[in-house]
């Protein structure tokens, strides 16, 4: 029988898998730059949360990562902010949480990976200490939008 979180992995095994094809075909790489709003899966607590990632490029192939987590996980925290460092490896962009700036109830040291479906979206997964802990999609949020975007976060928070 398969459980939700079998079927969500499937899913997200299958839009990474896909891109990945379809990349190796000689579709340029898209780049991570920018700032991205979504959704993070975790196992553990079978639930979603809003998830920003926030980069900036340190090299041609590495870039720097602030992390979001507007919403608390549960009654004892609160919203959280990480630092982190990612790279290109090849048409798959990685990342990691390494530093806590504010917050708590983070787990760092973990790896975000993931693939472009387009150039403004996102699919990943999360694995630390070679165990899955979720999964994830982002979408890049345009300047424009970018102040439309925290409002709606921030009211979520309310």
């Amino acid at each position: 029988m398969r459980t939700p979180r079998s079927v969500a992995a499937i899913i997200v095994l299958s839009l990474v898998s896909a891109c990945a094809t379809s990349l190796r075909r000689g579709a340029a790489p898209a780049i991570v730059d920018g700032h991205w709003l979504g959704t993070y899966y975790q196992y553990n607590l079978k639930a979603g949360y809003t998830m920003e990632l926030t980069s900036a490029p340190t090299s041609n192939e590495e870039f720097g990562v602030t992390l979001g987590w507007p919403e608390p996980v549960s009654a004892t925290s609160v919203p959280s902010e990480t630092v982190g460092r990612g790279a290109y490896q090849g048409q798959i962009v990685t990342w990691s949480e390494d530093r806590l700036v504010r917050g708590k109830n983070i787990v760092l040291g973990g790896r975000y990976s993931a693939s472009f479906l387009d150039a403004d979206t996102l699919v990943g997964t999360y694995k630390n200490e070679g165990e899955e802990g979720g999964f994830f999609t982002l979408s890049r949020v345009r300047p424009e939008k970018l102040a439309v975007a925290k409002q709606k976060s921030v009211a979520n928070e309310k």
